[in-house]
């Protein structure tokens, strides 16, 4: 039996890691995604990235960090971080785009230091549609890239940003649907019922008795309106789960 030590370990990871920055050395662009989370007080952040292989044709995928973040993780943090991450795999040059969730954070991050994919597409291929009233006074014109401003200010400056949907699905099947309980008249007792379910649920034999459970609490069993509603959201979420 022979063990990996500490220094082989990190041989092999980095050889991986040259492979990766090769590979997407010659990929034409690069789109990645980052989250970051809490875990026993401390912060992680976590960047993978997507791109095309130009001779295959084929899209492949790598892994480029799950590191700690030290401190908060404020919105100036995280957009240093993700900088410092694509410019270490010598991307920061190509990355075309980066997705994360809707939390605060990322958000600010990247309206404060990221640029506009429209805009930027633009300035680079300098592509100006004027109107009629511009033309006249296009002499008079200075135009400004916004984003080499921010770079020059901060030292770096992130991709374009996009917010994946699952995010937004999620609050869609969970608190969207609570503000949709919590206004119906028919489930005043809706605490009671999620303490119900859970214990129902513990137990596959109690859910043939689920309606007994109600009668013994005294609690009123679902209405018709209900269960069309329960019927119609396993119909919407179906899709969405099983992706």
């Amino acid at each position: 039996m022979s063990i990996t030590c500490s220094k082989t370990l990190r041989k092999h990871l980095m050889k991986e890691k040259e492979k990766i920055i090769i590979q997407m050395g010659n990929a034409q662009n690069v789109a990645t995604t980052s989250d970051c989370w809490s875990h026993d007080r401390k912060n992680y952040i976590g960047v993978t990235s997507h791109w095309i292989n130009l001779d295959t044709l084929q899209r492949e995928h790598a892994a480029l960090a799950c590191s700690r973040l030290l401190g908060k993780h404020t919105y100036d943090v995280l957009a240093k971080k993700i900088h410092d991450i694509h410019k270490e795999f010598k991307i920061h040059n190509k990355v075309v785009l980066t997705t994360t969730d809707s939390g605060s954070n990322f958000i600010k991050a990247f309206k404060v230091f990221g640029t506009d994919l429209n805009l930027n597409s633009l300035n680079e291929l300098n592509i100006i549609v004027p109107t009629v009233e511009e033309e006249k006074e296009e002499e008079d014109i200075e135009y400004i890239n916004v984003a080499l401003d921010v770079e020059d200010a901060t030292g770096f400056q992130l991709p374009p940003h996009r917010r994946y949907i699952t995010h937004t699905l999620n609050l869609v099947a969970t608190t969207d649907i609570e503000k949709w309980i919590s206004s119906n008249a028919h489930t005043s007792n809706i605490k009671t019922l999620k303490t119900i379910f859970r214990s129902c649920l513990a137990n596959s034999q109690s859910i043939d008795m689920f309606n007994k459970i109600l009668d013994f609490c005294e609690l009123t069993r679902f209405t018709q309106q209900e269960i069309q509603f329960i019927s119609e959201y396993c119909d919407i979420m179906e899709s969405i789960a099983t992706s």
